[in-house]
């Protein structure tokens, strides 16, 4: 099948006279929105690179621009989507180049065209491309990757000053909210209507492909085959390493989402070399199934030490869920506690313009996150617990004296917001709402 045939066929607009109807698509995520106000206004001649887990929606996001750009009045040959995954395409696949030369003709003086390219990484030559593309065009481009060490290595040699990347994080609290929505509730609304969204969402909440389960069981299971099975194993088979053993750490680093990556300690546990370990990781980051949270030093030279122990958080509370051996984690407060921690860093990572860190001094200094801004820092505790014990919240004290930061908040599983031991109490549900507001007072 030609290249050419494929396009038509992936692009069924431009045969025909309507678009199909907005309620065909589900509700828009955040950063579709933000892509099409930057199209339609024309605010940057970048082109844009988003990547993040499998799973998370990219290709949607894609459907919903061509969607949304039409139904803007954009004419339909100006809008192409291509998927460089398409299994009709030969083995050793095709150049972005090829896509664009089996494109209709056009003028010199034509409006310029909206290319949304998906699983960009499996296209030859893409960065070099692209490079090339922003330079001498005035065509838009938005690309798709599910692999980031494809990414940097394309950052190195091509991107810079000529695309932006945008990481797509698993559905926040308020966009699984707002596509559960059906008689145009507010998130706020919605939540009081049905709070067991809440806990759904912490089990399967954060890949839109299993939002509307009503069994946790079974989405449980299709996130241990979709992850484990199909996302690593699609991922990394190309990187050269032993994915099996890669997987057993994958799980072994998702079960203890939140602790602290001790190479020896994991390399003992998995009877691995710690070189092997390392490399692993640093593959699985890739992936952006983990991530990690680096260590607040006291001192410059503290925090390099520091780069050596972050922390491991799974993408997304769901993977905690479907990957722990036990399916009630209200019965469970070491698995409760980890959910709700994840579920914390997750959305802590939407916030704009801030440095994420975690602070440990020995053993009896430490707080779960450190949120550094330009002009302050705060100090984050996190407890599934509904009554914070004094315990946790003299830890939390003790680190402000000790670092000298003023602002402290502790995230808990209760219902209102107070004042306690010059620590704000901020409930878990509020937070996820609005992630900002642990900067604020």
């Amino acid at each position: 099948m030609s290249v050419g045939a494929i396009i038509e066929d992936l692009n069924p607009w431009w045969r025909q006279a309507e678009v199909r109807p907005a309620e065909q698509f589900p509700a828009r995520r955040d950063l579709e929105r933000t892509l099409l106000g930057g199209i339609l206004e024309g605010r940057s001649r970048r082109a844009v690179v988003v990547y993040g887990p499998r799973q998370t929606g990219k290709t949607v996001i894609l459907q919903q621009l061509a969607h949304d750009l039409l139904t803007q009045g954009l004419a339909a040959p100006r809008v192409v989507y291509f998927d460089f995954s398409d299994d009709r395409l030969p083995s050793e696949g095709i150049s972005p180049r090829g896509v664009v030369d089996a494109l209709p003709q056009r003028g010199s003086d034509e409006a310029p065209r909206i290319l949304l390219l998906d699983e960009i990484e499996y296209a030859r030559n893409w960065d070099r491309f692209l490079k090339q593309a922003v330079d001498r065009t005035s065509d838009v481009y938005i690309v798709t990757s599910s692999a980031a060490a494809h990414l940097r290595h394309g950052t190195r040699e091509s991107g810079l000053g000529r695309w932006d990347e945008r990481r797509l994080e698993p559905l926040s609290f308020r966009e699984f909210l707002r596509l559960h929505s059906r008689d145009r509730d507010t998130p706020e609304t919605l939540l009081e209507k049905s709070p067991q969204l809440l806990e759904r969402y912490m089990a399967t909440g954060g890949f839109p492909e299993h939002i509307h389960s009503e069994s946790s069981r079974h989405s449980r299971q299709r996130l241990r085959e979709d992850i484990a099975e199909r996302a690593i194993l699609r991922d990394l088979l190309r990187s050269g390493i032993d994915v099996a053993r890669a997987k057993d750490l994958f799980v072994y680093l998702v079960q203890q989402s939140g602790s602290v990556f001790e190479t020896q300690k994991i390399a003992r546990l998995l009877q691995a070399d710690k070189r092997s370990i390392r490399e692993w990781r640093h593959h699985l980051e890739d992936s952006c199934l983990v991530i990690s949270l680096p260590r607040r030093g006291d001192s410059p030279v503290a925090q390099m030490r520091g780069r050596q122990t972050p922390k491991m958080y799974a993408a997304d509370s769901s993977l905690v869920f479907a990957f722990s051996t036990n399916a009630a984690p209200a019965d469970d407060p070491d698995l409760q506690g980890r959910l709700v921690e994840t579920a914390v860093y997750r959305h802590l990572r939407e916030l704009t313009e801030t440095r994420l860190m975690y602070y440990r001094h020995r053993n009896n200094h430490e707080v779960d996150f450190v949120v550094s801004t330009q002009d302050k820092e705060v100090l984050i505790e996190v407890t599934a617990s509904r009554s914070p014990t004094k315990k946790k919240l003299r830890r939390l004290h003790d680190v402000s004296a000790r670092l000298r930061v003023p602002n402290c908040v502790l995230i808990y599983g209760g219902l209102a917001s107070r004042v306690e031991d010059q620590a704000r109490l901020l409930p878990f549900h509020e937070f996820l709402l609005n992630p900002g507001s642990v900067l604020r007072g």
